[in-house]
């Protein structure tokens, strides 16, 4: 009788350990941690990116740096859309410990990590398990997978 119980209570556990979880991805290859390696205007020699890194997942970007972002942070979190070829960042939240503030102005900071306004428009030259270029009006960004 016990362990019937077990095996019930161990089956009904592994059901809704299962069925619990609804945030899978839904970027495709967009989803994960990328490392910029080099950015620059797309006519211009490409430099060298400094420890800034993007980690996407659902609708958001997690802008990181080591260098400050915004005033007082270097973590920068933005709201995306990305479909038909092309990755857009709507809004942006400049993140603190405990509270977030909206980014009204773009700071030195994010366009050197590639943001150069907002809202940010890239199309996507390149994506895959391996890397993701991205090239703005003013920009053209490449990423390895991290």
């Amino acid at each position: 009788m016990k362990t019937k119980i077990k095996k019930a209570g161990l089956l009904l556990f592994l059901a809704v350990s299962l069925q619990s979880c609804d945030k899978t991805p839904r970027n495709d290859e967009l989803d994960g941690f990328w490392l910029l390696v080099e950015s620059g205007k797309p006519e211009a020699t490409p430099r060298k990116a400094d420890g800034v890194t993007w980690a996407v997942q659902l609708d958001l970007i997690s802008v990181r740096s080591r260098k400050e972002l915004a005033p007082g942070t270097a973590e920068v979190v933005f709201r995306f859309s990305h479909s038909g070829g092309q990755l857009t960042l709507t809004e942006g939240y400049a993140h603190y410990r405990d509270h977030d503030d909206r980014i009204e102005a773009v700071t030195e900071g994010l366009r050197n990590a590639g943001v150069g306004t907002l809202p940010e428009t890239y199309r996507v030259d390149r994506l895959d398990g391996e890397r993701m270029v991205l090239v703005s009006a003013t920009d053209s960004l490449v990423f390895r997978k991290y």
